[in-house]
């Protein structure tokens, strides 16, 4: 094949004549996979994100109430 011939394949969906479509990708991408690809990842950055502050927030708090309260004990003689 020469330097300058496309490799075409068959393809069903293809509107192009004779429903054929280069077999090699150009290396452009339709602007609604650059978005949809950009808002999906912002999406999981950002749950990803609040996630992970709650829970270091959430672990702080139980460690710093669980140094507060360590010096606290149950005994059996107080509760008569």
């Amino acid at each position: 094949m020469e330097e300058d011939e496309e490799d075409y394949t068959l393809h069903p969906m293809s509107r192009a004549p004779g429903g054929r479509i280069p077999a090699r990708w150009s290396g452009q991408l339709s602007i609604t996979v650059t978005l949809a690809t950009a808002i999906s990842l912002l999406g999981f950055v950002s749950v990803g994100g609040v996630l992970g502050v709650g829970l270091w927030l959430a672990n702080k708090n139980t460690l710093a109430l669980m140094n507060a309260n360590a010096n606290q004990s149950f005994h059996r003689n107080n509760l008569i």
